[in-house]
């Protein structure tokens, strides 16, 4: 005998758009004057990243355990 997975159906409701549609988002989005800000100020105000600590596996630096396992390679060699 096969058992069979009863589903569910699930209501969904799609939102469609026509090419032209599209075409005229992007148009609007290409033709809107966008200030350039520096990098800097991006990281500083926070809206999409900030400072993030190093990465650690058990505590330990991700770059010295790199450091540590590239020595035992070489001694092992």
């Amino acid at each position: 005998m096969k058992n069979k997975a009863k589903g569910q159906p699930i209501k969904a409701d799609l939102k469609i758009k026509s090419f032209a549609q599209l075409e005229e988002e992007v148009q609007k989005h290409l033709k809107a004057e966008l200030e350039d800000k520096p990098l800097e100020s991006l990281i500083d105000k926070n809206e999409f990243c900030g400072w993030s600590p190093a990465h650690t596996i058990n505590g330990v630096p991700y770059e010295k355990l790199m450091e540590h396992k590239k020595k035992q390679q070489d001694e092992n060699s």
